[in-house]
């Protein structure tokens, strides 16, 4: 029942301020029928009912708000940006064990936050953003959180998942951090939704999804140096 609820507030987030409002709704109305249903006037429950208006007016206000950027984020466009993109699922997990294994060599702690996971079916990288991977034989696809990319709510990650040629892991349609779902099939890489695509190719692109291997190659090696200089700044 609580997780029920809690997922109820996740895909409604102006659920919590609907019912702030019912009850200052429910306060006034039964204080101010209390202040003047005797045979005379009760001023301090009347004072009181004022008070329960109040409450009603701000919680009414954030809830119109509330209500107002749902909308426009159930309206958002889900239509994905498509781009070609040679890279099987081997390929990029060849890139991430080559971004593993640097780490590695810089003595970076498996705990750290830059870490790689890579096992057969799923791989985890965060670096300034966070890309959770999905493997499969012919495609693969991944949940990726942006700095500056916005989030999902789940609602929407379910209306991507039916435009999908494959089925989402149950891990992708219960976060609420993803700002984009990729899905790549038949050397295409779709980007749900479109509008993210610019943030997210400044990031990944160059970078783990380059379409050369040189490119890669390229941006793996000034990685290193960044990682490098950034560990003599902070040891000076």
């Amino acid at each position: 029942m609580k997780n029920s609820f809690r997922q109820l507030t996740i895909n409604l987030p102006w659920l919590i301020d609907a019912l702030l409002s019912l009850g200052g709704a429910i306060l006034f109305f039964a204080l101010f029928f209390w202040g003047i249903a005797g045979s005379k006037l009760n001023l301090k429950l009347l004072l009181f009912s004022i008070f329960g208006l109040l409450v009603l007016g701000v919680f009414s206000t954030f809830l119109i708000r509330d209500i107002i950027a749902w909308m426009r984020a159930m309206r958002r466009p889900l239509t994905p940006h498509v781009l070609p993109l040679t890279l099987p699922s081997d390929h990029l997990k060849e890139r991430l064990t080559q971004l593993r294994e640097l780490l590695r060599s810089l003595n970076i702690a498996e705990d750290a936050p830059m870490q790689v996971y890579l096992t057969d079916k799923r791989a985890y990288w965060t670096n300034d953003f966070t890309i959770d991977l999905h493997f499969l034989k012919h495609k693969w696809c991944a949940g990726v959180s942006l700095t500056a990319g916005g989030t999902l709510l789940p609602l929407q990650l379910k209306r991507i998942a039916t435009l999908l040629p494959c089925k989402l892991p149950e891990r992708f349609l219960t976060s609420q951090l993803t700002s984009c779902i990729l899905s790549w099939e038949k050397n295409q890489l779709h980007i749900f939704p479109a509008d993210v695509a610019p943030n997210l190719l400044s990031e990944l692109i160059p970078g783990l999804l380059s379409e050369k291997q040189a490119d890669f190659e390229e941006w793996l090696k000034a990685y290193k140096q960044t990682l490098i200089e950034d560990r003599e700044t902070e040891a000076q």
